[in-house]
């Protein structure tokens, strides 16, 4: 049986960076032709001399501050529909409320108060505004759902730039220059600036407390400093950014001037330049990311979504591989595979050169970094030394003509499968290595474009060995080289999909595995031990509970066999109460019909001058006897997860028991279903939901009131991030 084939790959973020580039760009981990600097919406306009800002709370409120009218606004956001037809346009309320009228004569002022100046805006994670004022050293924290004053911060100097991560609001201040952390119930900190920021007028914050500090706003020497390190990045122009976390990497998105484009930079190990937004109309006074994950600017006409801007790509780039090593001198290489997208328009093209001894003195092709990482060159590979080397410049073919075919039957089982809702986008293309027998082996992609599209590929592997079909024929089918090439190359396909399929036939074993089963042979696999599963199941828990289906059915409808299948289906803990335990703790109200019988001869409750109790129905007397238990898992049970559990147990739980399930919801409330050590745990709750008219029974399963940020034991401290009251 022949051994499994062994592939060579470029793919992944920094091996494509040790490639040589000319005129493509790297996203993410995909390769694509470079795009053109985007014009941005009519002329440039000026940066405004006054800033604004704008902050969502997670209601999908809009607060934005007006300095130079005394305001604070706020636009129920989610409630305005700009697709609807006929329906006015939601308007800013004013929060702050209008200065009393004077009187006049002996009483009237000297001079007339002046109204607050409200500057910088955020909204931590509890829903409470934090905003500074920019004619005064404080911030002001409301709680705008009870509309009152929660605390007033005095800060060292003016408050410029606010930002929110969590419970935590950071505040950058002037006269003197510094930068605060605080709290609504906590005091003030003071954090060290990184060095060389002179000038810090905005502040950008990630929900895991990522700091980025905008230096020399609105000025052509703007730049932008990490907090966490590293040197600064210059943004000529920038008047506003917002930083969001991004799988492992950061993302900010930079407004400049008014008509310029918004600039998303990627920060982190696949980082770069990413395509920018446009922003028609937009102020130059600030920008906000709302709950969802999008950028909102205000313009004349109100907020407005920022949306991807038109790109146009170049015509023509070209990306060489560096050297592979085949570790065999005279080395038949077999097939390259491309994981690309390649939509009308485009097109896609290889070339493959091969050296069977290194070429140490000739010029080789330059190790350009992608265009949308030039400017940065914290971007560039770690030990670039290690890379291997690009091909010599001799040897790189001035036409790339190789064509790839795509393959029907998806990527070779060998490659790792798409990630869930890239198999529609990118495919596997599949061509012949067309180059002399070698150890080295380089390739090189030619990517063209109508301009308005782009090839994108994600990954390049080459087979090392060339299959040996040609070899077991008759000589005469090889004595002439160029029909044994054709033959070679004819022979590919089928040689290829047989030793697929003898892969498949080494590997069947892991099909009885569940945890490396393909996830639709799972149920397959289950019916083997006469398990049925719920495709509502999670896959890790299907796959979990088929390896443990033997020790299930053992204990099926005990209480460890309980316990264990619903803890792998809700991946949570669970517990299970049987009712007649809590006798003497307020379990629960006796039956209203039910007889109840103190000793051996004395009866309380009954019928008078009956000995026997009349005859109940079947359903009446399993209501009323039957064994009843509660399953409390100890995580918030949405709608479906519910039903899912409740199915689970109809099938599961013994036939002669009553079962109710209980979640983690609102908190613990005293004599509401509260046992402390048993239906009770110390951890964050469920949010609390709101109370339908009509749905709802006051004193039973709602209450009236807000929820507050609880205290936390052991991390939270007295007159920092907790108080008692």
């Amino acid at each position: 049986m022949p051994a499994p084939r062994a592939f060579l790959h470029i793919a992944g973020p920094d091996l494509w960076r040790r490639c040589g580039h000319d005129g493509t760009a790297l996203v993410g981990d995909v390769v694509g032709l470079a795009w053109e600097d985007v014009p941005g919406d009519g002329a440039v306009g000026p940066v405004p001399a006054l800033a604004a800002a704008l902050a969502f709370d997670a209601r999908c409120r809009l607060y934005r501050s007006r300095p130079e009218l005394g305001q604070l606004e706020r636009l129920r956001w989610a409630a305005a529909d700009p697709l609807a037809g006929g329906v006015p346009a939601a308007e800013p309320v004013a929060l702050f409320a209008p200065p009393p009228e004077l009187l006049g004569g002996d009483f009237a002022p000297l001079a007339p108060p002046t109204p607050p100046a409200p500057l910088g805006l955020a909204v931590d994670a509890a829903g409470q505004l934090f905003v500074g004022l920019a004619d005064a050293p404080c911030v002001l924290v409301y709680a705008p759902d009870e509309r009152r004053l929660l605390a007033r911060h005095a800060l060292p100097g003016r408050p410029l730039g606010l930002a929110a991560a969590g419970l935590a609001v950071y505040a950058l201040h002037a006269g003197p220059v510094g930068l605060v952390r605080l709290s609504a119930h906590g005091g003030v900190q003071p954090l060290p600036l990184p060095a060389g920021c002179s000038a810090p007028s905005r502040i950008a914050a990630t929900a895991d407390g990522a700091l980025f500090v905008l230096d020399a706003a609105g000025t052509e020497a703007a730049q932008v400093f990490a907090l966490a390190g590293g040197a600064p990045r210059a943004l000529p122009w920038a008047t506003d950014l917002v930083a969001v976390r991004v799988d492992d990497a950061v993302e900010l998105t930079v407004a400049r001037r008014p008509g310029e484009t918004f600039r998303r930079l990627r920060l982190g190990a696949d980082g770069g330049e990413q395509p920018p937004l446009k922003a028609r109309g937009y102020d130059g006074r600030g920008i906000a990311l709302t709950p969802d994950g999008r950028i909102v600017y205000w313009t004349a006409r109100g907020p407005r979504h920022a949306v991807p801007a038109r790109l146009v790509y170049r015509a023509q780039a070209r990306v060489v591989g560096f050297r592979l090593d085949g570790e065999r001198y005279g080395q038949r290489w077999g097939r390259v595979f491309v994981e690309a997208c390649v939509p009308a328009g485009a097109r896609l093209s290889l070339a493959c050169i091969s050296a069977d001894e290194p070429i140490e003195d000739a010029p080789t092709v330059e190790r350009t970094p992608p265009v949308n990482l030039a400017d940065d060159p914290s971007r560039l590979p770690p030990h670039p030394e290690a890379s291997p080397p690009l091909p010599p410049l001799a040897l790189l073919p001035t036409q790339v003509g190789g064509l790839l075919h795509r393959r029907a039957d998806g990527p070779p089982d060998a490659f790792p499968p798409p990630a869930e809702g890239e198999a529609v986008r990118f495919v596997t293309l599949e061509a012949p290595v067309r180059a002399a027998p070698g150890r080295f082996l380089w390739l090189s992609l030619q990517f063209e474009g109508d301009t308005r599209v782009t090839p994108r590929v994600r990954a390049l592997r080459v087979e090392r060995d060339a299959h040996d079909w040609l070899e077991r024929l008759p000589r005469v089918f090889a004595e002439d080289a160029v029909a044994a090439d054709f033959l070679r190359r004819h022979l590919a396909p089928f040689a290829g999909l047989l030793g697929e399929v003898d892969a498949r036939a080494q590997a069947r074993h892991a099909l009885l595995d569940p945890a490396g089963a393909p996830e639709e042979v799972l149920p397959w696999l289950a019916s083997f031990v006469g398990l049925v599963l719920d495709e509502r199941w999670p896959p890790a828990a299907r796959r979990q509970l088929i390896a443990e289906a033997d020790w299930l059915f053992r204990y099926r409808g005990t209480l460890p066999g309980l316990t264990r299948f619903i803890e792998l289906v809700t991946g949570s803990r669970a517990l299970l109460v049987e009712q007649f335990r809590l006798r003497g703790l307020a379990a629960g109200p006796l039956d209203a019909e039910g007889g109840a019988v103190l000793g051996a001869g004395l009866r309380v409750g009954g019928a008078i001058g009956r000995s026997a109790q009349p005859q109940a129905g079947a359903a009446e007397v399993y209501r009323r006897d039957a064994h009843r238990f509660t399953v409390i898992v100890q995580a918030w049970l949405d709608a479906e997860t519910a039903a899912v559990l409740r199915d689970l147990l109809e099938v599961h739980r013994p036939a002669h028991t009553v079962v109710t399930v209980c979640g983690v919801a609102g908190g613990m409330r005293v004599g509401v279903g509260l046992h402390l050590g048993l239906s009770s745990l110390l951890g964050p709750g469920a949010a609390w939901g709101g109370l339908v008219l009509g749905a709802a029974t006051l004193g039973r399963d709602r209450v009236l009131g807000r929820p507050r940020p609880g205290f936390d034991p052991g991390a939270s401290r007295l007159g920092e991030t907790g108080h008692v009251g």
